[in-house]
């Protein structure tokens, strides 16, 4: 639990205590007036305790006033603390970038790095058996979301590459290219590769260099960083519901096929 909340819990029990003996003191005083003709009289040797009660009285007053007010900043802390558990960000199919059937009742999601060597291996020796096995046969849909790393100085722009040719509905075509690539990350492979792929060379140049695009990858890096990702690849595999994921399952690195194809079988039981 957050330190603040403690020291309030703390604070409020010292106050509780502070004045859990005033009642004693007024009931004492009650049952120290003298009755006469239905009306309670006070007597010259209880008059003090009124001022004392009174004080008391008034010091609670001010003492609450304070505690709702800590109450309510408890109160706030206490939704922030909740708010960093139940809003969790879900894991959401975005509509670029996706592979397979609308009506598929289970999707991956893949964070990715084109100069990743693991991301390079799954996209070589694993991406086609899922695909062949449940892509391709209606069974699953599979996404994929940047995540270059920081410290891989070519990967940024190589997934802007793929973006803009995915504006000429390429996008899996220079996925591929740019997951072979082994090493060749350059603006000379990335014009060879839109060749290649017969883009329309202006307009796959004049996106290279649209700072919208840039800002794209950049989203979906602080994504994946609000859903736990800090390294690649990363897979969510899970139902589809609506836009999002649920009973969701996590896969770390480059694994075998078979691993994907169990977590795939058990979530169509």
């Amino acid at each position: 639990m957050d330190i603040t909340i403690i020291k309030y819990s703390e604070m409020l029990k010292k106050r509780c205590t502070l004045h859990k003996y005033w009642p004693l003191l007024l009931v004492f005083f009650l049952t120290s007036c003298q009755k006469e003709k239905g009306k309670i009289q006070l007597t010259a040797n209880n008059e003090w305790m009124v001022e004392e009660v009174l004080d008391h009285l008034r010091q609670l007053r001010q003492d609450m006033a304070e505690v709702k007010s800590e109450v309510k900043t408890m109160k706030v802390k206490l939704s922030e603390l909740d708010l960093g558990v139940a809003a969790k960000p879900k894991i959401v199919l975005n509509d670029q970038n996706v592979l397979g059937s609308k009506k598929a009742k289970i999707a991956i999601v893949e964070f990715s790095d084109y100069e990743c060597p693991f991301c390079a291996r799954h996209a070589s020796n694993v991406f086609p058996k899922i695909k062949k096995e449940f892509i391709d046969t209606g069974k699953l849909r599979y996404s994929i979301r940047d995540f270059p790393l920081a410290f891989h100085s070519n990967a940024k722009q190589a997934s802007v590459a793929a973006r803009c040719a995915g504006k000429q509905n390429k996008y899996w075509a220079m996925h591929k290219k740019l997951s072979h690539a082994k090493g060749r990350l350059s603006t000379d492979y990335y014009n060879q590769f839109a060749d290649e792929l017969k883009l329309n060379k202006p307009k796959f140049e004049s996106c290279m260099k649209d700072k919208e695009v840039f800002k794209q990858v950049e989203s979906d890096v602080r994504y994946g960083e609000r859903v736990g990702v800090n390294g690649t690849p990363r897979f969510f595999l899970g139902k589809v519901s609506g836009n999002t994921l649920t009973q969701v399952s996590v896969i770390n690195g480059a694994q075998s096929f078979e691993s994907f194809s169990k977590a795939i079988k058990r979530l169509q039981e």
